[in-house]
């Protein structure tokens, strides 16, 4: 399935966590939602002045959020209904959304966090020395973490915006960013190809995860907590065992076996390099070429992609 209309390249594309849409960002300045079962669209948003550039759902799939190089963030209702923008002094590099909180990360050293109940900015947090380019709230709503080109990662208080904790040893900017679903764990990926796990309460570094030979673009925590994946530029998704740091598994040049994507929770992968192909369970793999960066995401057995230079089209396939 191909989803059609975008008039230039697709940048994030997101999928609700009850399935039943995609959503996504565009260089054509709109966000566009989708119905996963028919691939009709349901709806165009409409007000960036910019290239939108990074989206996501809200827990309960009741919003959207957008970020744009036009230095706003928006929340779109899937209903749907327009709104007024977030505005911000710098260009938007990182979203998140729950269902209280609006986390936005900025080319201005900045995070901010906005209410979702009135879109009111409850405040702007400064510490890192550059650019936050990864943000993720805590399923209990109490904590966000960010991270940025300085090198590190830092834990805020969602209630008052006081820095918990600075997550340092990364010897290159900090890509990417998540929380396990207890709020008690963090994981980091950076430039420096390595992931690493914390505890949240410290800030300890618990494990250095060392297999990537590029940069580490994504990373998420399994449903129970007790497996990481983490993708690569270097094309290579890695699983990793939590309680010994031991890689259990990897997958060059992305032959993921559809039994692992059930055990995470809406896995979002870019991967840089020309051809992703991937094969579940014996069938027949799909390749999408000539596309350069590339952005994947799994959700119950079907993988949606997006082309991210040049393309205009989002495609879906079910596993």
């Amino acid at each position: 399935m191909t989803l059609k209309g975008h008039l230039d390249s697709v940048y994030s594309v997101a999928v609700s966590l009850d399935g039943s849409l995609i959503a996504s960002a565009s260089g054509d300045y709109t966000v566009r939602l989708w119905n996963t079962e028919t691939g009709a669209s349901v709806g165009a948003f409409e007000g960036h002045t910019n290239y939108a550039y990074t989206v996501c759902f809200s827990p309960d799939s009741s919003l959207v959020a957008s970020g744009s190089r036009d230095a706003s963030v928006r929340l779109w209702s899937t209903a749907p209904a327009s709104t007024e923008p977030l505005g911000f002094r710098a260009a938007v590099s990182a979203v998140a959304v729950s269902s209280k909180w609006v986390a936005v990360g900025a080319d201005d050293k900045t995070l901010a966090l906005y209410a979702v109940a009135d879109g009111v900015l409850a405040r702007t947090i400064n510490g890192h020395t550059d650019n936050v380019c990864a943000v993720a709230i805590s399923a209990d709503d109490t904590k966000v973490v960010s991270g940025a080109w300085d090198k590190t990662a830092r834990i805020w208080s969602m209630s008052t915006g006081m820095l918990l904790h600075v997550l340092e040893g990364h010897a290159d900017w900090v890509g990417c960013v998540g929380f396990s679903p207890d709020a008690s764990l963090v994981v980091t990926g950076g430039d420096d190809h390595s992931v690493r796990l914390w505890r949240a309460s410290d800030g300890r570094l618990l494990r250095e995860l060392l297999g990537h030979t590029r940069f580490v673009e994504d990373v998420c925590f399994s449903l129970d907590a007790a497996r990481v994946l983490s993708v690569g530029g270097d094309g290579v998704a890695r699983v990793w065992v939590v309680a010994d740091g031991k890689e259990e598994a990897h997958y060059p040049k992305n032959h993921v076996p559809s039994a692992v994507h059930g055990q995470f929770d809406l896995i979002k992968a870019r991967w840089a390099f020309q051809s992703l192909v991937l094969a579940a369970e014996g069938t027949v793999s799909c390749t999408v070429d000539d596309v350069e960066p590339l952005g994947a995401l799994w959700h119950q057995g079907a993988l949606v992609v997006h082309r991210g230079a040049g393309g205009k089209s989002v495609g879906v396939w079910s596993a």
